[in-house]
């Protein structure tokens, strides 16, 4: 509860202080005199400690390397949004900014010691210190904020009630054990915006959802991490283990419910994983098949294997000034201005606009021993195909022997692998 201290008789007066336009000014002028109350908010006290620590650390810099970090020079941090200088929240932009800056320095705690975590506190507070704690080791980092070209539109297929459904199929992971049951919460927000799309389509808030699915965040020279809802749907690698420290708590206890939340997105939207992390969307299993006394040892493999693009019919747009969006250009007087970009009519004729995963299935039988140990030299290749091509167009190259087709082969002319 806020205290209220009586230090003198008199009544306050009106306030009268004109506008300023300079630091100095506001100096004299925010001086409290002797009939203005005076008020007191504890993140603008820390703001004050943190500006001053700021203004030492950037003056000693290389004394202090050792305590921050552990890296030379500055190292480039960088966060990618969908929008442009005009649209961009660069207040979650310099809040992202930070988790790049929590995971380089040699103190993992320092971000939470800066942000104000008291009962006044705000997100714009959040913001202010996210500032003030990039400011004060810009010196070790330098800072990035790159605008892109978001998705123009997201069909969701089937009824409202399938994606309802999904919902309701989660129950099931919380009878599995505390990892799935924490899976289970991360899925529930994004599942419901899923939902949601289909109440209230043009919403700021289910817009906001999906210019917020995935984006990356680039490390410099170290690697670059997927980020964004999407990444959810990563929580484990193919070993099992878990892809993001996650705060894993019995699913009967406080703690977990705590975390529970049917549309927040703040736990989610927080999780990073390295790009190279990143697990195939599809799984196989060893079948044995014994072919009127011919055995065959062979393994069926099913799940995501690719993409698939498609033509909505419309007119495409054929413009490519709008990758300028937020660059600076002198105009005819000298003067620096930015470069808007402006919606313009389509220009060129339809095409594969439109993608979507793709699902199916094969089976194949399993390599020789000798045919394994011809491949063995290429073995580090084909895991790295693995990850740049997808599933299927490894599996091709591979060149393994079919056994059967799938029943939904796929229009293999229009498939990116």
């Amino acid at each position: 509860m806020p205290v209220t201290l009586t230090t003198a008789a008199h009544c306050p007066r009106k306030w009268e202080t004109p506008k300023v336009s300079t630091a100095e000014e506001l100096f004299k002028r925010s001086c409290p005199k002797d009939h203005e109350r005076s008020r007191k908010l504890i993140q603008n006290v820390w703001f004050s400690i943190l500006t001053q620590l700021s203004f030492f650390v950037n003056a000693h810099a290389e004394e202090l390397r050792s305590f921050f970090v552990s890296h030379e020079g500055q190292k480039a941090l960088e966060v990618i949004e969908v929008g442009t200088i005009h649209s961009a929240d660069f207040g979650a932009l310099a809040l992202r900014m930070t988790r790049l800056i929590e995971k380089s320095v040699v103190d993992e705690e320092l971000r939470t010691w800066i942000m104000p975590d008291f009962s006044t506190s705000t997100e714009s507070d959040n913001v202010v210190a996210a500032i003030l704690m990039m400011g004060a080791l810009q010196k070790y980092f330098s800072f990035k904020v790159s605008l892109t070209c978001g998705i123009p539109s997201v069909t969701l297929l089937g009824e409202r009630k399938d994606w309802e459904n999904i919902v309701k199929k989660l129950e099931r992971l919380y009878q599995l054990g505390d990892e799935p049951a924490r899976f289970a919460q991360l899925l529930r927000p994004i599942l419901n915006h899923f939902v949601a799309s289909f109440d209230t389509p043009n919403s700021p808030d289910v817009l906001s959802f999906w210019s917020r699915c995935a984006h990356k965040d680039s490390m410099g020279s170290g690697p670059d991490y997927l980020c964004g809802w999407i990444s959810a749907f990563c929580f484990w690698g193919e070993d099992g283990k878990l892809l993001c420290a996650e705060s894993i708590h019995s699913s009967s206890s406080p703690n977990f419910q705590t975390q529970n939340t049917e549309w927040g997105l703040d736990a989610v939207l927080s999780r990073r994983i390295d790009t190279d992390d990143v697990p195939s969307g599809f799984a196989s299993v060893p079948v044995t098949i014994d072919d009127n006394g011919v055995v065959y040892d062979a393994v069926m493999l099913a799940g995501l294997i690719g993409v698939q693009a498609t033509s909505s019919g419309a007119m495409l747009d054929g413009t490519r000034d709008h990758n300028d969006s937020g660059v600076f250009q002198y105009n005819a007087s000298g003067q620096l201005e930015p470069i808007v970009y402006s919606i313009s009519p389509p220009t060129e004729e339809a095409a594969l606009d439109s993608i979507q995963p793709l699902s199916g299935w094969w089976i194949h039988e399993k390599k020789r021993a000798k045919e394994t140990e011809d491949r063995a030299v290429e073995k580090k290749g084909l895991r790295t195909t693995d990850r740049a091509l997808g599933a299927f167009g490894a599996v091709a190259l591979r060149k393994l022997t079919w056994i059967g087709n799938s029943k939904r082969s796929p229009d293999l002319k229009n498939l990116a692998f």
